[in-house]
């Protein structure tokens, strides 16, 4: 119910040349402290390795014209 849009895409890895990274927008009344509640839900239907390793707080996912999210604009995202 915290969730309002969130996206996962691979990003750089020193060690593993990529890896998974969420990009959430909460909605309005939460905060970032989900973070942990998230992840042990994704934990429980995903394989170690598909759980995001990086978890960013944005307020807006970016968007084309077409409603499509940009992913690449997410990993270039520091």
């Amino acid at each position: 119910p915290a969730v309002r849009d969130c996206c996962v895409v691979g990003v750089p890895s020193a060690d593993l040349g990529e890896e998974p990274a969420a990009f959430v927008v909460l909605r309005e009344g939460f905060s970032s402290a989900v973070e942990e509640a998230l992840r042990t839900a994704l934990a429980g239907s995903l394989s170690a390795s598909h759980v995001p390793r990086q978890w960013r707080f944005v307020e807006e996912l970016p968007r084309n014209a077409l409603g499509k999210i940009m992913r690449n604009l997410l990993r270039q995202t520091r």
